[in-house]
């Protein structure tokens, strides 16, 4: 019996940290055009998502402009909710958050700035290639939901 209950350990420490390692490599970020809504403003962007963060690369803050970043702005997982999953950045005394339920074809969350729930967030699958034209989409369904908020 001891002879068993030692080679089952010895399989756990030689297998188990490979195949945790492995899952881990095997996580591709997934890649979305977003759009960041709140009731008078709009700004597009390129992300990427994976379990650990999310990954701002890319933004268009206004019609045929498109800029990269040149560093990331990256947002840390912090936790899963019934609201989705959440991503914070701490600059200064400010912490942004960044809250999204992913499915299928893309995500739909909010940002909140110092616990204060913002601006919509949302977005769909898309390579970054393509955000000057995504962008006039995203615009107009920020403006479907600012007219939606502006009538209640």
């Amino acid at each position: 019996m001891k002879y068993i209950l030692a080679i089952a350990v010895l399989f756990g420490m030689l297998f188990l940290p490979t195949t945790g390692v492995k899952a881990q490599q095997d996580e591709k970020p997934r890649a979305y055009d977003a759009g960041a809504c709140g009731r008078t403003e709009f700004v597009a962007l390129h992300i990427t998502v994976s379990d650990k963060e999310v990954s701002l690369l890319i933004f268009s803050p206004g019609p045929h402009i498109v800029k990269k970043l040149d560093e990331p702005l990256v947002y840390k997982f912090d936790k899963k909710d019934r609201d989705g999953s959440h991503y914070s950045f701490t600059d200064g005394l400010d912490k942004e958050e960044i809250v999204i339920k992913e499915d299928k074809e893309g995500f739909d969350g909010y940002m909140k700035l110092n616990d204060q729930k913002g601006a919509k967030f949302y977005g769909f699958k898309a390579d970054g290639e393509k955000l000057e034209e995504n962008a006039f989409t995203l615009y107009q369904m920020c403006l479907q939901y600012q007219d939606e908020v502006n009538s209640q």
